[in-house]
């Protein structure tokens, strides 16, 4: 629930409390059990003409994957707040982001205990326009717990350019390097991912693409743990989340048909392999796929086939199915289960209503 405030054209107070329980008695592990300030900050309006805007926000304010997020409306779930300053500033074509903030320690035990937990975090953020596309970069600084006792103080740098197309040639690439320290290791590793597609416009929309992601693994020999992690890293621009493992090669391809505006179906592949077979194979939720003694090089292949409906404006419908093909990682995952399939299927119903 929230609510908001403003003061002419330059100032706007905001406020959010958020709710979380489990059937309306245990406390949730999501952030705070029971309810707490979610959000409350001030927003400046310092500049605002033809060609340059400048904001600033001071106090509790939610990230999203690293990325401050101005206009409090996006439909996904809730991410992470943090006690901030951050500003925007856009020169013409130009944008920077930037920000400077603490986090908190999730509390189950009652209302309005939360405090902060000492983790500062900071980033830097870039995007223009070029005649090949829109470019970003950015620098984070994070010291992130990541399921372990002490934390982890990160830093990464991220590059990526992207071009959708409707009609002809269009692409989007994205790199990712990691460094820092986790419990004296130094953890450098790297991340590159890139979906290169063709579409045409006709009675209907068609696109044709490939996908293809690399990051990095150790060696068995190294003194460093050069494992790239999409908890410590992750992608702040959101292009490799369908494929940010650690000690991963992918290759997939795709085919999307859009028969009327706003309804698409999808279907393609996505193979997995370990990258190096010296160290563990991870999943983006920090899963062991295969151990570190394993030999085994190839994960899986994946197929999918997606129906995206857009009934109204407001409603959107989705429907995803899933079928892994046989394979060692799936023979181990399923009896872990007690499954004497070794087959994987599938699907997935999604309803988003936006009030």
């Amino acid at each position: 629930m929230g609510s908001e405030v403003s003061y002419q054209d330059w100032l706007r107070f905001y406020g959010q409390i958020r709710t979380s329980y489990n059937n309306m008695d245990n406390p949730s592990l999501l952030y705070d059990g029971g309810t707490a300030i979610h959000q409350l900050f001030a927003e400046f309006s310092l500049i605002d003409d033809e060609n340059q805007s400048l904001s600033a926000r001071v106090g509790r304010q939610e990230f999203l994957s690293n990325v401050w997020q101005m206009a409090n409306d996006d439909p996904l779930p809730v991410r992470s707040r943090w006690n901030a300053v951050s500003a925007n500033y856009n020169l013409n074509n130009v944008s920077f982001d930037v920000y400077l903030a603490e986090g908190f320690e999730p509390t189950c035990d009652r209302n309005f205990t939360d405090k902060a937990n000492g983790n500062k975090s900071g980033a830097l953020f870039a995007s223009w326009n070029t005649s090949l596309g829109r470019v970003r970069t950015y620098y984070t600084s994070n010291k992130v717990k990541a399921r372990r006792p002490q934390p982890a103080d990160i830093q990464v740098l991220g590059i990526s350019a992207s071009r959708p197309a409707m009609d002809g040639f269009g692409y989007m690439v994205d790199g990712i390097y990691q460094m820092g320290k986790d419990d004296s290791r130094d953890v450098s590793a790297y991340m590159g991912f890139a979906n290169i597609h063709y579409g045409w416009q006709r009675n209907m929309h068609w696109q044709f693409g490939a996908v293809m992601h690399y990051a990095s693994g150790s060696d068995a020999d190294s003194k460093k743990q050069n494992t790239f992690n999409p908890l410590w890293g992750g992608d702040p621009l959101g292009y490799a989340l369908d494929g940010a493992y650690g000690n991963t090669m992918q290759f997939g391809s795709y085919a999307q048909m859009g028969y009327r505006p706003g309804q698409f179906i999808t279907a393609g592949f996505l193979s997995t392999w370990r990258a190096n077979t010296d160290d563990a194979l991870y999943s983006i939720g920090q899963y062991q796929m295969f151990g570190a003694d394993s030999d085994e090089r190839y994960a899986y292949t994946n197929l999918y086939l997606f129906f995206d409906n857009n009934i109204t404006s407001n409603l959107l419908l989705k429907t995803q199915l899933y079928y892994a093909f046989d394979s060692k990682y799936t023979e181990e995952v399923l009896s872990q289960r007690g499954m004497k399939s070794r087959n994987i299927a599938s699907l997935k119903f999604t309803g988003i209503y936006n009030f």
